[in-house]
């Protein structure tokens, strides 16, 4: 049952994707950070932007960014083995001869209905409904 390794696969790479989703917002509320402020018209006193920041400050937000991006390039590297290795088992899983695994390929992979995968299988819709359940409760624990 190669379908179950691929859904495993699956749902590492989506969370390591996740965890690189949030490293990257990390960065962009950083870089937002030290960027000017606008103009205000609204105001008596207009400032020309530059922000008020102190010299510790500024080595501080550099310091973060540097923290960020080594954390941003490991979890890349993490979320391309990752993707490899997603790739890799659904070539194993397209060339599995095991009958879960074609119902789950025609069904996920192909978009086809129970109907379809029913007679292209030559098996009755009652039996690709019982392997599709069992499919579909394997993958949902």
């Amino acid at each position: 049952m190669i379908y179950l390794e691929y859904e495993l696969y699956k749902a590492k790479y989506l969370d390591a994707l996740e965890v690189l989703n949030e490293y990257l917002s990390e960065k962009e509320r950083i870089i937002t950070k030290t960027m000017p402020n606008a103009i205000r018209y609204d105001k008596d006193i207009t400032t020309t932007g530059v922000p008020d920041e102190t010299p510790l400050e500024s080595y501080i937000i550099e310091l973060e960014k540097s923290q960020i991006d080594k954390k941003l390039a490991i979890w890349r590297d993490i979320v391309e083995g990752r993707k490899r290795l997603l790739e890799c088992k659904r070539e194993e899983l397209m060339q599995s001869q095991a009958l879960c695994d074609k119902v789950y390929r025609m069904k996920y992979f192909d978009g086809y209905g129970i109907n379809k995968i029913a007679s292209i299988l030559h098996y009755s819709r009652a039996q690709i409904y019982r392997i599709y359940g069992d499919i579909s409760k394997k993958c949902k624990t």
